[in-house]
């Protein structure tokens, strides 16, 4: 399946989240996150033809041209071209094939190009289709959490906040009158404008779970407060949190349950870009607190607090925390040899990852368009899986498998790629690859 064009979008998208953080001006000497949405895709999917995948007749496909024609002003494709029209009607047959036409038509295309082709168009439709259906659902089954989930979700992820202030009002509402710490996290994703709401303040979520490390991180503004609040904070997240969980888990799962629908065809398609762009929203951002951190080492007290945080979030088991753990005690206990072992460790875990994942992305990408919407079933359900495996221990599994050490396993890992950067703690590249 050569869905370039989807996966184009998702690797631009995330190139403007992820990648290295300056830390006052010095990177930290730790590898960038590697499960964000741009290293992350799905492992190669084939599977015999399923009910409803097979192409329409031309025939029906255009009957279906003129059903979905007439009710495009309803679901929000009023501005679709005749061609795009057709796409969305026949997706499985002459839809998916074209969108591959439109990638190759537009092979080193910006973000915003992309969005402009009809493939894109028609997927972007589907996607709003797709989020008001799991609204619907949600809003059907009447318990808190799925009311407060339809509110997060009855908007796109990166919306700005005045582009649907009822649901971001309402959400706002349900997690102040809640102790559910979920709604409070999926409240602090969504605030209003100043003057829309009145958003939950950003202590309640550590009053509802003191031992969470992301609950105090949400009220760190290291722009807005003083030098001493900033070391309170991380006084007191030292003192009480042990792990850092940001309930996203359990929004999967919520995620997970929801009936299904529809046959295997664009709805799945729009429904997998939809888990894929909830993964690159993530839950609370923890750059804050590498950036309170950042200068610590003026402090005695707090550069000590900062190290038993970065000591805990080396136990979670996610490979973005653990690199955020490297970063910080790297810069605060330069030459620790703990330090340095786990930066190893996180390095040779991230590489294997990310290697594994490029070889099924190179697997993805070879795919023809006709096979795509047999696949999408399971497309769905690997990124679901995605959302809630974790990554690093993908990662240490495969470098396990391979029975080195994981100084051994960078060394032997640049030795093959001889143009990629080599870290000096490695040592110089033998004669022959360089």
């Amino acid at each position: 399946m050569r869905v370039r064009l989807w996966i184009a979008a998702g690797a631009l998208l995330g190139l403007a989240l992820a990648g290295w953080w300056q830390l006052g001006g010095r990177e930290a000497s730790a590898l960038p996150r590697v499960a964000g949405p741009a290293a992350s895709w799905p492992a190669p999917l084939t599977s015999p033809a399923e009910p409803g995948s097979a192409p329409m007749t031309p025939k029906a496909a255009r009957v279906s041209v003129a059903q979905a024609a007439s009710a495009a002003s309803a679901n929000g494709t009023a501005s679709l071209s005749p061609r795009a029209l057709r796409m969305r009607a026949d997706w499985c047959g002459y839809g998916a094939a074209e969108s591959e036409k439109d990638e190759q038509q537009h092979p080193e295309s910006s973000r915003e190009q992309l969005e402009q082709t009809d493939g894109m168009r028609v997927l972007r439709a589907a996607q709003r289709e797709a989020r008001a259906r799991w609204v619907r659902q949600l809003r059907k089954r009447g318990d808190l959490r799925s009311v407060a989930l339809a509110d997060f979700l009855d908007e796109a992820f990166f919306a700005l906040p005045r582009e649907d202030a009822g649901s971001r009002a309402r959400l706002q509402d349900l997690a102040r009158r809640s102790t559910d710490p979920l709604l409070t996290a999926l409240a602090l994703r969504r605030p209003c404008a100043p003057d829309e709401c009145t958003n939950i303040e950003a202590t309640q979520w550590s009053r509802l779970e003191p031992d969470n490390i992301l609950a105090w991180v949400a009220q760190l503004d290291t722009l807005a407060m003083s030098r001493q609040r900033q070391a309170e904070l991380i006084a007191q997240i030292a003192a009480q949190a042990t792990h850092g969980e940001s309930h996203d888990g359990e929004i999967v799962t919520m995620l997970l349950t929801l009936p299904v629908e529809h046959e295997p065809g664009l709805a799945y398609h729009a429904e997998a870009m939809l888990l894929h762009e909830f993964n690159a929203a993530g839950g609370p951002d923890l750059l804050s607190l590498a950036l309170a951190c950042r200068d610590a080492d003026a402090l005695p007290a707090t550069r000590q607090h900062c190290l038993h945080i970065a000591d805990r979030l080396w136990q979670q088991e996610d490979a973005y925390k653990r690199w955020l753990a490297v970063a910080i005690g790297q810069i605060l206990d330069r030459g620790n040899e703990q330090w340095i072992s786990r930066h190893l460790l996180h390095a040779a875990v991230s590489r294997a990852h990310r290697e594994h994942e490029a070889q099924e992305l190179e697997a993805l990408g070879s795919i023809p368009a006709k096979a795509l919407c047999p696949s999408l079933p399971r497309l769905r359900n690997w990124e679901f899986r995605r959302l809630s495996t974790s990554e690093w221990q993908q990662g240490l599994d495969l470098m396990k498998a391979s029975g080195l050490e994981p100084r051994a396993w960078l060394t032997r890992w640049h030795d093959a790629h001889p143009t990629e950067p080599r870290p000096q703690y490695l040592g110089p590249a033998p004669a022959a690859s360089r």
